[in-house]
């Protein structure tokens, strides 16, 4: 795989609507785009409101997720060979203690390990909190 591959990598979730479903990378734990990914974005699919409506409804990491998968974009599975999550929404203390917010299951594409103290291992993304 190359950096013109268009993948994107980062905590991926996805809403059901009836029987259809749209994937997209969690903008709360952050995603990797690659050059590929930002060149397709950039050049096609910015640009086709088709593709990509530009109403600003709805959620970005959604609205991002639905124009690129869209545009033929692969989401990328970014756990690790145990199937570990490296890209986390929440504050690491959620998922030592196994707390997470009650949604948060709902929308998860692939399930977390609840309670297992193992996603703060191995180079796990964590977004930057204030509190």
């Amino acid at each position: 795989m190359t950096q013109e591959f268009p993948i994107g990598l980062g905590e991926e979730r996805a809403i059901v609507n009836g029987n259809k479903s749209t994937s997209y990378l969690d903008g709360g734990a952050g995603y990797v785009l690659s050059k590929g990914t930002l060149r397709i974005y950039g050049n096609v699919t910015y640009h086709n409101n088709s593709l990509c409506p530009m109403d600003h409804q709805g959620e970005e990491d959604v609205t991002l997720g639905k124009c690129l998968t869209d545009s033929g974009v692969l989401l990328g599975d970014s756990r690790d060979e145990l199937g570990r999550h490296r890209f986390l929404q929440e504050p690491p203390v959620y998922y030592i203690r196994g707390t997470w917010q009650k949604w948060y299951p709902k929308y998860d594409d692939l399930p977390l390990w609840q309670g297992n103290r193992q996603h703060i291992r191995n180079g796990s993304i964590f977004p930057r909190h204030e509190r």
